[in-house]
This record gives structure tokens, sequence and C-alpha cells, in this order.
């Protein structure tokens, strides 16, 4: 599929299309990925300057899909990337998929970007196949972190709503662990592999995740993991 290509401008995109808005400064650089994406995942990609051309979802009327914002930070620091992106999180990027590319390494900005629901994080130097394959995982529902990120992001969630009483239940290490693992799409045999424990040890401790957590399955487990820890 060919992409399109527009300049501060939304158009409205069919539901059975996947929608990417490339968002940044260096046109030809987020024009060639636009045709890239266009042509490795069948997209319809759109590029702007900056995040107000993102179309607003309206979820009680159903207007607009949502799709994956791909948003460049090259060259921005913690102060800058956060004084430009969290006005927009809340209200214009609502319902969006977002992920930010050419990320400046040692920012220390994960924890607090995934806690705002922010599912990938692409670095400067991150090849072009590294990023084809991250975008299609958050497409399909999966964040695009490494394992260490993602329990680190889990744990200090779990030890500041424990510090604050709102919550009462209380993951183990362990429990964090496992639970970051599913959150990426591991079954329990890779996890028990990854972790040289038996697969029935992964069960016991996801059974007692889950009860802590209060959820049934596995699907709910990742998105309680991913969205509101």
């Amino acid at each position: 599929m060919s992409s399109q290509l527009s300049e501060k401008q939304s158009y409205p995109v069919p539901a059975s299309e996947t929608a990417i808005y490339i968002v940044g400064p260096h046109i030809l650089q987020n024009e060639l990925l636009a045709l890239c994406f266009g042509r490795e995942i069948s997209a319809k990609c759109f590029r702007g300057d900056d995040l107000s051309y993102i179309p607003h979802i309206d979820h009680e009327r159903g207007s607009n899909h949502p799709g994956l914002v791909f948003w460049d930070c090259q060259g921005k620091g913690r102060k800058e990337l956060f004084r430009e992106f969290i006005p927009c999180f809340n209200h214009k990027l609502f319902g969006h998929l977002v992920v930010l590319f050419n990320v400046i390494a040692g920012l220390g900005i994960e924890e607090e970007c995934v806690a705002m629901g922010v599912r990938g994080f692409f670095y400067e130097h991150d090849p072009l196949e590294k990023l084809l394959k991250g975008i299609r995982a958050v497409l399909d529902g999966e964040v695009w972190l490494s394992r260490k990120m993602i329990t680190r992001c889990l744990y200090k969630s779990s030890s500041q709503r424990q510090s604050s009483g709102k919550e009462k239940m209380v993951l183990t290490p362990r429990e964090i662990e496992i639970l970051a693992l599913v959150a990426v799409g591991d079954a329990n045999e890779e996890i028990a592999d990854k972790l040289c424990i038996s697969p029935y040890t992964v069960k016991t401790h996801l059974y007692k995740t889950f009860k802590k957590i209060n959820v049934t399955n596995r699907l709910q487990a990742a998105f309680w993991a991913t969205q509101y820890l």
C-alpha cells in the first residue's frame, strides 16, 4: 500500500486501515520512513512537524480511529521532551498508540513515559529493521521495551503504589519479573527457561499474582501491567 504524506493535516482513516502519524521536523527522514512503513507494514502514513495535527479521538461519538503516533525526539533533552509531550498526552493523544524514536540514550525518561501510556522507545542508533519489528509488535498489542526496563517500570510503580497506600497488594520481585515477561507475550515455558525455574513454579506465581491484581487471564494481566501500574 502506498503511503500518503501530509503536512499539518489530518484525514479520516477507515477502521480497516492502520494509520501511522510520523511527527517531527526532519522532513526527508520522516518522508522516507512514511514510504517505508507504507510499504512494509501496509499502513496509511501521515507526517507533520508537531503533535498538533494528530486527529483527536471522540470516544463518545466514535469519530476517528486510533492510530500509531511515531514521535521524533532527536536532539531533545529531558526537559524539552516533557515540555512538548505532557500537554498533548492526556487530551490530544488519548486513545492512540504512542511510540518515541530517535530518543537520546540515558535520558531516563522511560519509567515516566510508560506511566503515561507510551508503548515503545527507539534510540538514535537503532536500525530500520528494529523499528519495523517494534512497530509491528506495538500494533499487535505489545510494548516495545527491554525486559529489564519493563521490570524496572513495574517494580518502581508497584513500590510507589504500595508506599502511597493506594494498593493493598504487594508483588514480590519474582512476581514482577514474571509479570513483565507476560506483558511482552512470553508463554509459561519461555518464562521458565529464561528464569531457570519450572513451568509449574511460573504457573504458581501467576496464580498468586492474578489474585493480587484481580485479573483472571494473561491478557488482562498484560493489560494491567502496561496500563495501570
